[in-house]
């Protein structure tokens, strides 16, 4: 007797966990600083619809210098692959408060850079075309 598949856990299981040995990692960066921002919330489109009520997004937002990053991986564990990622600026760290600069949204060009960056790295990536 077969059993129904759940597609969503079909889905999670197509791709094999890859070591986050980015040590090694090879490739260009360009970095865009876009401006600074001294508004108690970071600027609308930081973070996607679904992810803008989610706890990813409840932490407070210190503002700060905002910027747009473009990598072109030419080695890395998951292969060569592009990405594009925005930073509206620093956030307070809930439990000690200290500053730091977080992405809120990351584009890749691999599917398998979509797992890896939210498995590894609890970022919120999203497939894109190749640039």
């Amino acid at each position: 007797m077969e059993y129904p598949v759940d597609p969503q856990v079909q889905q999670e299981n197509r791709f094999s966990d890859i070591a986050s040995l980015w040590d090694r990692a090879v490739g260009d960066v360009l970095v865009c600083f876009a401006g600074l921002s001294f508004t108690k919330q970071p600027p609308v489109a930081s973070y996607h619809d679904l992810e803008h009520g989610s706890p990813f997004a409840d932490q407070e937002y210190a503002g700060g210098l905002q910027a747009c990053v473009i990598v072109r991986y030419h080695e890395s564990p998951i292969g060569m692959y592009d990405e594009l990622l925005w930073i509206p600026g620093a956030f307070r760290h809930p439990g000690n408060g200290k500053q730091a600069y977080r992405c809120t949204r990351a584009y890749v060009s691999k599917p398998l850079a979509v797992h890896s960056g939210r498995k590894n790295w609890n970022v919120p990536k999203a497939v894109m075309c190749r640039l």
